[in-house]
């Protein structure tokens, strides 16, 4: 049985997010493959984020957030591509926004109207 999308307000769509999609892989210097990504949409989305986890690996914390996007359906969001939430603050690489790996895209509602994207987002924090 399909899902049934939940009515979409016109506020609900509250979050600009750009999504992005990797280019040609180059070489650095010492020799590790560089992936470069590009914007390829900006559009408005909703975010809910379903759960969270936190993890201690060779002394740094790395967390780890599951969340849904809801957003006008794009048949060109699919799991080779990223999400970058515009709204979150600047990172500590000097980008704006959090990125967030893509998992799953599905149409939902019927009629190519809603696409519901799973993704998550990871950052990994240095200790002291």
């Amino acid at each position: 049985m399909p899902a049934i999308m939940p009515a979409i307000g016109a506020g609900a769509l509250d979050r600009q997010v750009a999504i992005e999609k990797p280019t040609t892989a180059s070489r650095s210097d010492s020799g590790q493959k560089q992936v470069t990504w590009v914007e390829i949409a900006r559009v408005w989305a909703n975010r809910q984020d379903l759960r969270g986890r936190e993890r201690f690996l060779a002394e740094q914390t790395a967390s780890h957030i599951t969340t849904r996007w809801i957003m006008h359906y794009r048949a060109d969001v699919t799991p080779e591509k990223r999400i970058r939430d515009i709204g979150d603050p600047v990172l500590a690489d000097g980008a704006l926004g959090r990125l967030y790996d893509i998992s799953a895209a599905l149409e939902v509602g019927g009629r190519q109207r809603w696409l519901e994207v799973l993704a998550t987002a990871r950052s990994e924090i240095a200790e002291d």
